[in-house]
């Protein structure tokens, strides 16, 4: 949800990790809907490395890119 009415838009997406510790950073889903407003959306995610693990990380864009990042520790999937 984007909780601040300051004309940055609210953006989220997945991280995923290779058992040999590849990275793949997944799109970017966008929050365009406002202040207050809340989105959601269905995904798979598909790698013929494999996915070991899986993160989430949120931003705040503005014209400019994303002026803040934040993000989760991954964790395992469990039938890796």
């Amino acid at each position: 949800m984007d909780t601040s009415d300051d004309a940055r838009v609210a953006g989220i997406r997945l991280y995923t990790l290779d058992h040999r510790g590849g990275s793949h950073d997944w799109p970017w889903r966008l929050n365009k809907r406002g202040a207050g407003k809340s989105q959601t959306w269905e995904t798979t995610l598909q790698d013929k490395r494999g996915i070991d693990r899986v993160g989430v990380e949120a931003a705040a864009f503005d014209d400019a890119g994303y002026r803040r990042l934040c993000g989760s520790a991954s964790v395992k999937n469990p039938t890796f």
